[in-house]
């Protein structure tokens, strides 16, 4: 009956013939339920997955919803010579992962100008955070995702879907979430968010306070490696340093290229390892670059022998350096020095050139290490201290090794017009319990602690960087800055 009328609408109605008997075989019917039931099933089985309640989750490392600001903090900000902007980068989960290396790049950006304080927090827009945050939920596993045989399982599953197209495709180089530093090349005064298994990801800062994603940077396409968190930047010969390994190229283990001046790559070198490692950082001298091949191992086997991680610690392989001429033309320049040691490295203080067949190497020691570790879980790796080799290239021997620091710390760092030259001064994030807790400072020519930074017990900080003063005339005069 149509509103509002007496008409009736007559329907014509046919009645269902019977369907005539199926030909399919029950036991056909029965295969495609059970194969639609096992792709639910490794749908399920493979999603990345993640913990809202994790401590990198939670408190103080919450994440943060969306960019924000520029906000004036303060306009009575008065230090002594310090001027610029000081920006940090971290993971940022738009939604809950399961490692804290896992997550979005966001940055956290004050501007220090005329006595004014400007704080922004911008998330970076990579490739992988723009679907995902589309998306509503996470489509790329990580880290988190990757441990003993279920890991191994998630990992071929998520190869074999973006090789079927049922993944929003992301281009080499630029499928990572850039959340672990910054690379800055002083030259061209471009600043660069950096995660070792992409290309450098621009961003730009202004006096104003304004942080913005600018893009992947490939040097008109030139650039075929990935690149690690901590490129160096040679201030004297206005060159920025590039270096990275990859744990799926057959043809190569690492890479090293040299950025000029004018933005142009001048060259890249491939290399081949003693073995895949996990190579988070690496020096340079004046005239040479410096691997550090350690005890870490990538080992995808013991996923599933052990069914544990697919980086393990093998103590019985010792950790090497392999020191090269960074105008290298061939891959067989490169020298490789045994320590006859047992450690992993993650960060490097600083290298320069001895003389003409040795160079001194500042850098974080470990004896023991996993990557399983998680702070508050049971699983602690050993002590990390600051340590020198001297290594003799030309003999490939080390010469000497010495401890410098005596307590917990890492995260190195230098006048940062000094890399690749050499140094006197260095500091150390000081590390109490399973959180930082003040700065130490060492006499690299020397070879030990001379100082400390105490700060209050109730704070908790994060890594610090060395702002030179303006006009400074000394090597340390300047300020410690962090959060």
């Amino acid at each position: 009956q149509e509103e509002g009328s007496r008409t009736s609408r007559q329907w014509h109605i046919q009645r269902p013939q019977p369907m005539a008997k199926s030909r399919v075989s029950p036991i056909l019917t029965t295969a495609v339920a059970l194969l639609s039931l096992l792709v639910v099933l490794v749908e399920y089985i493979s999603r990345p997955t993640g913990d809202a309640n994790a401590w990198f989750a939670t408190g103080t490392y919450e994440p943060v919803s969306g960019s924000m600001g520029p906000v004036l903090v303060s306009t009575d900000f008065a230090v002594e010579g310090l001027q610029g902007a000081f920006i940090r980068n971290g993971p940022n989960p738009i939604v809950p992962v399961g490692h804290w290396f896992d997550g979005h790049g966001y940055v956290h950006a004050v501007v220090i100008t005329n006595n004014s304080l400007i704080y922004t927090g911008h998330q970076l827009e990579t490739g992988v955070a723009t679907v995902e945050a589309a998306a509503h939920q996470r489509l790329y596993i990580g880290l988190g995702d990757v441990k003993g045989r279920l890991g191994f399982f998630k990992m071929m599953v998520h190869e074999a879907k973006k090789s079927l197209g049922l993944l929003p495709h992301l281009d080499d180089y630029e499928s990572g979430p850039a959340n672990t530093a910054f690379g800055v090349d002083e030259s061209r005064r471009r600043i660069y968010a950096l995660v070792e298994s992409d290309h450098p990801f621009e961003i730009g800062v202004s006096r104003t306070g304004s942080v913005v994603s600018v893009g992947y940077e490939s040097f008109g396409g030139n650039l075929f490696h990935a690149v690690s968190a901590h490129a160096k930047y040679d201030s004297k010969a206005q060159e920025w340093l590039l270096a990275g390994y990859d744990l799926s190229s057959k043809s190569r283990d690492a890479a090293f290229s040299v950025v000029s001046k004018e933005g142009t790559l001048q060259r890249t070198m491939n290399f081949t390892l003693p073995w895949k490692t996990f190579m988070h950082d690496w020096a340079a001298t004046a005239t040479r670059g410096i691997f550090i091949v350690t005890s870490s191992q990538f080992a995808p086997e013991n996923m599933i022998v052990n069914d544990g991680h697919a980086f393990i610690f093998n103590r019985s392989a010792t950790a090497k350096f392999g020191v090269f001429p960074r105008d290298a033309s061939d891959p067989s320049e490169i020298v490789w020095v045994d320590t006859e040691e047992i450690f992993f490295s993650i960060h490097t203080l600083n290298a320069y050139d001895v003389d003409e067949e040795r160079v001194l190497v500042t850098a974080e020691r470990v004896s023991d290490f996993s990557m399983d570790f998680e702070i508050g879980k049971d699983v602690e790796n050993e002590p990390n201290y600051l340590w020198q080799w001297q290594i003799n290239h030309k003999k490939r021997k080390v010469e000497w090794n010495r401890q410098v620091t005596s307590v917990d710390g890492g995260f190195p760092v230098i006048n940062e017009d000094l890399h690749c030259h050499p140094n006197q001064f260095g500091y150390v994030v000081k590390t109490q319990g399973d959180f930082f807790n003040g700065i130490l400072k060492v006499d690299s020519k020397q070879g030990k602690e001379i100082g400390r930074i105490r700060l209050p017990d109730e704070l908790e900080h994060g890594e610090f960087v060395f702002a030179a003063k303006e006009g400074a005339k000394r090597e340390d005069d300047g300020y410690m800055v962090g959060f």
